[in-house]
């Protein structure tokens, strides 16, 4: 550091090892010049051109210093940095050896349902821009005398959560506290920060009421239970035979919030499952949320000071889409991973018959025939108004429901 600030240089280390270059020192300085040293048996030598030393096959690639992955145009390495920045170790990304074989690990609270479930549902008002984004050239090539290629994204509007719903549902023999309904909503402004609020409060009133419980309830056995506990010769859990183990005794396993009995275990196994159901997860569900809620809930929880102390995680697929979110117990997943249809097509699937939520939420069979199916939403109509618009009758004017991005 004291070499850095007299030289006002950022100066990053890396090695050379099989065959491949490693970050081994990032700078954490931030001056106008960088200069990268690699070090190769014991010698330290300047690294002129990073990205040409990174670059394979005769194709050139910009390279970030920081997670060593390439880039075909400077312009998307730019965005990259604004992500992959200096608060961050740098890091490599690696694959498994070739042979090598991933172990699963019995008796992971993960195998057990969860008694609580919360499924949820965002909408958005599309605010205009009031001054349009022009694009930026970018360049491709160090080469001045070579063609620029231009960006040709216009921003026009801004996505911002304005409404949500959830819906807690519990397994069968566990019921919802009173201070506790199964529906929450919210209509308003700062919609996103209101959402995590109250799950912050949800979180704590299944914590007190049903995960830190003290009473267990006792097993519920019946004539069923019994002759499946008796004719079952594995550890539902582990999946290893129980005359495999001898130190291991056979134990019949329940779940000690319903007291309905799960299936035969090794006692150990059982016994593991149940000191660990104090820190369970909880699922909760929306449907196509890969590439838009998620990205959203991520980047507002972040902000939340309430939830700084929660242990956040993800697994995504760039850093745009995110598979899934945990957030302290909360678990965000895609219902399309599961379910890859439309929520219209699903609701078609569905018969009358097993559409118990939705009659719960419609005063008559008309409200039920309009609700169970998909409608129409004039999205570019529900701008920066959209709140006051929302006790407006339903617009009949054609133009209102045009949509710029269909040309419909």
């Amino acid at each position: 550091p004291k070499w850095e600030r007299s030289t006002k240089l950022n100066i990053n280390a890396y090695y050379y090892d099989e065959k491949k270059v490693v970050p081994l020192l990032m700078s954490k300085s931030k001056f106008e010049h960088s200069v990268d040293l690699l070090l190769i048996d014991q010698h330290w030598l300047l690294i002129k051109s990073f990205d040409r030393l990174l670059s394979s096959n005769g194709r050139r690639c910009y390279h970030c210093k920081q997670c060593m992955r390439g880039f075909s145009t400077k312009g998307i390495l730019e965005k990259h940095t604004v992500d992959c920045s200096q608060d961050f170790d740098a890091c490599l990304e690696q694959c498994p050896k070739p042979g090598s074989k991933l172990e699963f690990k019995p008796a992971q609270l993960s195998q057990i349902e969860s008694p609580v479930v919360i499924y949820y549902d965002f909408e958005s008002q599309l605010n205009k821009l009031d001054k349009l984004e022009k694009p930026e050239k970018q360049q491709t090539s160090e080469n001045p005398n070579k063609k620029q290629k231009q960006s040709y994204t216009h921003k026009t509007q801004e996505h911002v959560v304005m409404s949500w719903k959830l819906l807690i549902k519990t397994k069968e023999g566990i019921d919802l506290p009173s201070n506790l309904p199964p529906y929450h909503s919210y209509t308003g402004e700062n919609a996103i920060q209101e959402f995590i609020k109250t799950l912050l409060e949800i979180q704590q009133i299944i914590n007190e009421t049903i995960f830190y419980n003290k009473e267990e309830k006792e097993m519920i056995f019946t004539e069923e239970d019994e002759a499946a506990y008796n004719a079952s010769n594995r550890c539902f859990l582990c999946n290893d035979a129980f005359e495999d183990c001898k130190d291991c005794e056979k134990a019949k396993d329940h779940c000690k919030i319903t007291g309905i009995f799960r299936g035969a275990a090794h006692a150990k196994c059982s016994k593991k499952i149940n000191e660990n159901r104090r820190r369970a997860d909880i699922p909760i569900i929306g449907h196509n949320t890969m590439a838009y809620d998620m990205h959203l809930i991520l980047e507002a929880a972040m902000a939340e000071q309430q939830i700084k102390n929660e242990k956040m995680s993800c697994i995504s697929c760039n850093s745009q889409k995110f598979k899934t979110i945990s957030i302290g117990q909360y678990k965000f997943l895609d219902s399309v991973a599961f379910l890859n249809k439309s929520l219209g097509t699903l609701m078609q699937a569905l018969p009358d018959e097993e559409k118990h939520e939705i009659r719960k939420l419609c005063k008559n069979e008309a409200e039920f025939e309009a609700t169970k199916c998909k409608q129409y939403y004039p999205y570019e109509y529900m701008d920066s108004d959209a709140h006051k618009k929302l006790d407006l009758p339903i617009p009949t004017d054609k133009d209102l429901w045009f949509s710029t991005l269909t040309g419909e």
